[in-house]
């Protein structure tokens, strides 16, 4: 006895599907058949109901039925996979007994409104599409959220979990493989279920690898057909989900590096993905611009320019810098008038108390950037900033994440250190502070909230 097929398809919103069992050998007796379903990419409960039991089948009985139920929920994107077998037949041995049942999100095309992305009500004002987004935080399944779970150290935990209350970005790259669309799909998904009303937060750290080592190269042929796919797997994974992303840090940052002929790659590689972008219906794109005192803000305003940043929503300041948040808005204010009034989001996840500024800033940056110590955390996520031009605060950066093992006890890069989480959390400053607060240009119906 065998499934009747190895592949199945079900669009979401058919309401269940029918998995046919066939009898192949006598009919003449009585035989039976277990069943069960496990998911593969799929959530249980979300996309589909397991099911499991047996079949009897009666003497002269050649095939038998049972189903699956399938979740609806008006989704685009990739599709939900789940498997289906048969296990422990008698008296008749199995045939193949395994099959992949494929869920489709097949929701219809929906038009983008470019002044409200996000489906925002009431519509936000002219100018700042994120006015009244509540942002998603991962209270759960976030890295601080799994390290509360984790340590026993109460005073990691009190900081552990105010800042898994706060909303966060979650990351994608080259660690998700050439098409990060189920990873997306599944981060998004998860967000809707737990909580609707709320928008996630997204960002890519893609573009950037080993051109500086390598002599400021450009992006091969090769490499550049890979970009593509990514952004346009990126794409189909957010479909018709609602979410902020923050497109490829450290992109332009970094760009000091390249050859002319590699930056011109790089940002027609940003071009790219900015104009694939703007197609999906309800995300909202900021292009990463680097921080103050990385770039000038005329050099930086040339590329956001030629990496086609007016087809954005704006771009994004300070997101893996620690300087203050007043000063970026000031950097950020002359870029935005220099493009016509381009809007812009700061990273104010660890800048709480400004950057650490090295003893010599000529050989050493003008910051430290590997884990420095006596950091903060840094004004709360809000649309409602106050500044001209400044859409929002938010924790762009995962606060806690380490920068690298460069200090003793640091963690490699990337792995979430509580130690440093803690650090943060007892140093936190979360006004609109630093030195250019005075020459801040705002805006008269509002003041920065905390």
């Amino acid at each position: 006895m065998h499934l009747d097929s190895t592949s199945l398809v079900a669009g979401e919103n058919q309401g269940r599907v029918t998995v046919t069992v066939d009898r192949t050998g006598s009919l003449l007796g009585v035989e039976h058949v277990y069943f069960g379903t496990h998911k593969l990419d799929s959530t249980p409960g979300i996309d589909y109901l397991n099911v499991g039991g047996l079949i009897r089948f009666q003497p002269g009985q050649r095939t038998a039925t049972f189903t699956i139920p399938i979740i609806p929920h008006d989704w685009s994107g990739p599709a939900a996979h789940v498997a289906v077998y048969l296990y422990s037949s008698w008296p008749e041995s199995l045939g193949h007994n395994n099959a992949t049942l494929a869920i489709v999100h097949n929701a219809a095309p929906v038009a983008r409104d470019a002044l409200n992305p996000l489906e925002l009500s009431p519509a936000p004002p002219a100018g700042n599409p994120l006015v009244g987004a509540r942002f998603y935080a991962y209270r759960v399944g976030s890295p601080a959220a799994r390290a509360m779970h984790r340590t026993r150290n109460p005073s990691y935990r009190a900081a552990l979990r105010f800042i898994a209350n706060q909303p966060w970005a979650d990351r994608f790259g080259a660690w998700n493989g050439p098409d990060p669309s189920q990873a997306v799909f599944t981060y998004l998904r998860t967000a809707q279920v737990a909580d609707p009303r709320a928008v996630p937060l997204m960002a890519t750290y893609r573009l950037v690898a080993n051109q500086c080592r390598e002599g400021g190269r450009a992006d091969s042929p090769a490499q550049v057909a890979a970009y593509h796919r990514f952004i346009d797997g990126l794409a189909r994974g957010v479909g018709n989900f609602r979410a902020v992303l923050f497109l490829e840090m450290d992109s332009l940052i970094t760009s000091g590096c390249l050859h002319p002929y590699g930056l011109s790659v790089r940002l027609a590689e940003l071009r790219y993905a900015v104009s694939r972008l703007a197609t999906v219906p309800h995300l909202a794109v900021y292009v990463d611009a680097g921080a103050g005192d990385a770039n000038s803000w005329s050099s930086t305003a040339r590329m956001l320019n030629q990496a086609g940043v007016r087809q954005a929503q704006g771009f994004l300041l300070n997101a893996t810098h620690y300087d203050w948040t007043t000063s970026e808005i000031a950097y950020g204010q002359r870029i935005a008038r220099a493009l016509g009034g381009v809007h812009f989001v700061v990273n104010t996840g660890d800048n709480g108390q400004g950057p650490l500024v090295p003893p010599d800033r000529v050989h050493q940056g003008n910051e430290v950037l590997c884990n420095p110590p006596g950091r903060g955390l840094g004004p709360l996520a809000t649309t409602n900033t106050g500044f001209k031009y400044v859409d929002a605060f938010a924790w762009t950066t995962n606060p806690g994440e380490s920068g690298g093992a460069c200090v003793p006890g640091a963690p490699p890069t990337g792995r979430y250190w509580p130690a440093y989480a803690a650090m943060l959390y007892r140093h936190a400053n979360f006004n609109v502070t630093g030195p250019a607060m005075a020459r801040l240009a705002r805006v008269s119906r509002a003041r920065p909230h905390r």
